[in-house]
């Protein structure tokens, strides 16, 4: 089998809205918390993200197809209420990771992608820092991200959900 080419690109939320909703909307997606959603409110909300300067949502393509979604937020935005939470530093992005359901499963696959999104956010010399908040429950999400090089950070009352916060400095990954 050989290796996909990781390629990332932003969203188009109206062209891309169909392949998010089948993927949040799997039993899987449940920590993406959109799995209720309709296919409007999936073009809703990341038509938002895209109209915020201080937010992104990309596609992490393997060999040109969609593989996992790669979103990121400044922490120390206005908008965003953990920036109120945590001792953030100036350079501390927030990013967030889905990967795909496939029917392969590769040795190393989901950390590729990951490494992969984080990569190409990491190309901003001004990201000094990636925070991660996953759900407390998401064991595989806290270990990948241990493996990647994140130290763990406090755990978090969110309100929408309880956060394992963890910090992944830039210079690990770059």
């Amino acid at each position: 089998m050989t290796t996909p080419t990781l390629t990332v690109r932003p969203i188009d939320p109206a062209a891309d809205a169909a392949t998010i909703h089948a993927w949040v909307t799997e039993d899987r997606g449940s920590f993406w918390m959109m799995s209720e959603y309709t296919l409007a409110e999936v073009v809703e909300v990341y038509t938002w993200l895209d109209e915020q300067p201080t937010h992104t949502a990309s596609f992490v393509l393997a060999d040109g197809e969609p593989a996992a979604i790669v979103q990121t937020y400044w922490v120390d935005a206005e908008v965003e209420p953990i920036s109120r939470l945590l001792d953030h530093r100036p350079g501390d992005l927030g990013i967030h990771f889905f990967v795909a359901g496939g029917d392969t499963r590769r040795e190393g696959w989901t950390a590729s992608l990951v490494a992969a999104g984080a990569l190409a956010v990491l190309g901003d010399p001004a990201v000094r820092r990636l925070v991660l908040d996953p759900d407390v429950d998401n064991a595989p999400a806290i270990a990948l991200a241990e493996r990647l090089g994140a130290a763990r950070g406090p755990v978090l009352d969110l309100g929408h959900k309880t956060a394992q916060i963890l910090f992944l400095d830039a210079d690990v990954l770059r």
